[in-house]
């Protein structure tokens, strides 16, 4: 399995914590096959856990992520992450929300 650097592993802790959006690695140049590997990782190092089908940071994750932080140097770093596209998407329309496109949208 790769070695990531602290950098790395405190973005993938905080996606992790905040339910975020893996594209950020997508963007540095990762593939999903490794950001896999990234993920089962920090399981195998009790850094994160399914509960519930639902990952998320243990208690240790969290001390390693602030500890990070502070070594880092980085404040506020819950504005790293983007929140999952399904998130932004519920935040935005509601049950009640009709989406109508315009002509140019369609394809048929």
């Amino acid at each position: 399995m790769e070695e990531i650097s602290n950098q790395v592993r405190f973005l993938l802790l905080t996606i992790i914590e905040n339910d975020g959006d893996i594209d950020e690695f997508r963007r540095l140049g990762y593939s999903y096959f490794q950001i896999k590997d990234f993920i089962k990782g920090e399981i195998k190092n009790g850094n994160a856990e399914f509960a519930d089908s639902i990952l998320g940071l243990t208690e240790q994750g969290l001390e390693v992520r602030n500890k990070l932080s502070e070594e880092l140097n980085y404040k506020h770093s819950g504005k790293v992450v983007s929140p999952k596209l399904s998130s932004k998407i519920q935040e935005i329309f509601n049950s009640d929300t009709i989406f109508i496109p315009s002509e140019n949208e369609l394809n048929f």
